[in-house]
């Protein structure tokens, strides 16, 4: 059995880093996963989202199954917004 776990960090969580912190929780080696602005499928807070101005913060939705793991950093998002 692998014991190892493995933290991951990427600003805006891309397709590719979604599909792997899935596969990484699927098999529990996901230690952490670092964003700066994290929605979760399904939740009331991505449904608000996705029917106002800030819809644009939708594509920054993961799985549920990471939400446990996940960091999220939403002033370092907001100063490369406004910058």
């Amino acid at each position: 059995m692998n014991n190892k776990k493995i933290v991951v960090s990427h600003p805006t969580g891309n397709a590719n880093v979604r599909y792997l912190i899935d596969e990484l929780a699927l098999r529990g080696m996901l230690s952490f996963f670092y964003t700066c602005v994290a929605v979760f499928n399904g939740t009331a807070m991505y449904y608000f989202l996705e029917k106002t101005p800030l819809k644009e913060f939708t594509k920054r939705s993961f799985s549920p199954e990471v939400k446990g793991f996940t960091r999220v950093r939403p002033v370092t998002a907001l100063i490369r917004v406004v910058a």
